[in-house]
């Protein structure tokens, strides 16, 4: 792995041609960390303590899902705001060391110009990105919604089978609450065989 960091790199710093995946990765980077996608929003209670930052996976994947999430937060932690960019990750594992660094300084400046405490992460990817390259600290948000979802759920009729992914391994908090919150929603967990 550290072979391929440095041969991305390599191929960063002479101006080679990107090969299709890191092309992919730097095309989807300028949208995600465009103006278009960009957006800081202060807490509902007008004291932002802490910033939901659902990332550009999730946020890709499912506008409707983060905006349902911000929804239930602006219910339930009126003092958490929203910063909707990409961490930098894609951009640091395709090799461009200086600008990952330039992200994360864009959002270690509005994190500190909104006054918020810490970071609300969904992507574990970004958990780590941050904890391991910022002073922001970061909690993700499962830990944040176990201790106050209290919804009632009816039982399910069927047990789910959880895998951790490879990121969320060193962040067990993480895990334990993952399985709770599912329990509280009603189903039986599992690991897997």
């Amino acid at each position: 792995a550290r072979k391929l960091m440095e041969e991305r790199k390599v191929i960063l710093e002479e101006g080679l041609k990107l090969p299709g995946n890191m092309k992919f990765v730097a095309n989807s980077q300028k949208f995600v960390l465009g103006d278009d996608f960009f957006l800081a929003l202060p807490a509902p209670s007008g004291k932002t303590e802490m910033l939901f930052f659902p990332g550009c996976g999730l946020s890709g994947y499912s506008p409707e899902l983060v905006k349902r999430t911000w929804d239930w937060l602006n219910v339930n932690l009126p003092d958490c705001g929203l910063l909707l960019t990409c961490c930098g990750g894609p951009t640091y594992f395709s090799g461009d060391m200086k600008k990952a660094a330039e992200i994360r300084e864009k959002i270690t400046n509005t994190v500190h110009d909104m006054g918020a405490e810490k970071i609300v992460v969904v992507c574990p990817d970004c958990q780590e990105q941050f904890i391991e390259s910022t002073d922001i600290p970061t909690v993700n948000i499962y830990e944040v919604l176990e201790p106050i979802w209290n919804e009632n759920r009816n039982p399910a009729h069927k047990t789910w089978e959880i895998h951790d992914p490879c990121k969320s391994r060193p962040f067990p908090e993480m895990q334990t609450a993952v399985r709770s919150l599912a329990f509280k929603a009603g189903y039986d967990i599992v690991d897997p065989k």
